[in-house]
């Protein structure tokens, strides 16, 4: 299947950690499809904050490539290219699984997508850098799901939203989007920076999933 329609975070308010408890993996009836040979392509737009955002002529190329065995748990092996104006400039992978209660969660054992649980939740406490002073707080969760149009293409989005509240009048409230349909993957993700007004975002072009 075919249709033309990522993720580092910046900043400490960009961590979403989480441990999952259940050590069971089920894909079957999931939210999610990492089977391998799965492809998902996004494009990366950038803003400063003080104009719409732009894209960067940089490309994410996603695909799932294989399966590995971490700590006795057996996740998907994601492999990620980077391409920048169409020039290859760096390969990594990340390791992703579901468990039983339908959490995408990653080799850390961070949940990356709550899938159709709607009672999950996540609070971290960001502390400024070097020092145990609190700077804010981020609490993750599921959104209501709603249509949305990303590159041109229409979507049933469900979003794991991390809003950001601020303790300091230096950093503005924010908030981080991972936004998935169910069946395909992540449709966009919206990271903005810690401190000013830059974020980026990743926005699905291309899928070919089994």
């Amino acid at each position: 299947m075919k249709k033309i329609l990522l993720v580092v975070l910046f900043g400490a308010i960009l961590v979403s950690c989480s441990n999952d408890l259940d050590d069971v993996s089920s894909e079957s009836n999931s939210f999610f499809n990492i089977n391998q040979g799965n492809k998902w392509v996004y494009k990366k737009y950038e803003s400063s904050g003080f104009g719409p955002s732009t894209y960067s002529n940089i490309i994410d190329s996603v695909e799932v490539v294989g399966d590995e065995i971490i700590e006795g748990l057996n996740y998907k092996k994601i492999r990620h290219r980077i391409y920048w104006f169409a020039n290859l400039q760096n390969e990594n992978f990340e390791y992703l699984r579901i468990t039983s209660n339908d959490h995408l969660v990653d080799s850390e054992g961070v949940v990356k997508h709550p899938g159709f649980d709607a009672e999950f939740s996540y609070s971290f406490i960001h502390n400024y850098p070097g020092t145990l002073v609190p700077m804010g707080e981020t609490i993750y969760q599921l959104q209501a799901t709603q249509n949305e149009i990303v590159e041109g293409n229409s979507f049933i989005i469900s979003n794991y939203q991390g809003n950001f509240t601020s303790y300091d009048s230096m950093f503005p409230n924010n908030h981080i989007d991972y936004k998935y349909s169910e069946g395909i993957g992540m449709i966009s993700n919206h990271c903005p920076s810690v401190s000013g007004s830059y974020y980026y975002e990743f926005r699905l072009v291309y899928y070919e999933i089994n």
